[in-house]
């Protein structure tokens, strides 16, 4: 977020034997979510950011869902299939 104050809501929970956590501010959104997606993307290169979010999200979870409205917000949800021993 570029403002300093702002809201982020994290929660977490298993279900069905998938680890859900949902993830949620009231940012100012996201323009173009597939280009946001891309390895290496940054809209701050000059912060010395990678652009891998989205990308470690993908390889670490079995599910990733991003939903976005500019100028209200952001929400990302990730999901990880529990297996039994």
């Amino acid at each position: 977020m570029k403002e300093k104050n702002g809201i982020i809501k994290i929660e977490a929970m298993i279900k069905d034997r998938k680890l859900i956590v949902e993830i949620y501010d009231t940012g100012k959104g996201i323009e173009n979510i597939d280009i946001a997606k891309e390895p290496l993307y940054t809209t701050k290169a000059e912060l010395e950011r990678s652009g891998m979010g989205f990308t470690i999200m993908e390889s670490f979870m079995d599910e990733l869902k991003i939903e976005s409205i500019l100028g209200l917000g952001t929400k990302v949800t990730m999901v990880k299939n529990i297996k039994e021993n």
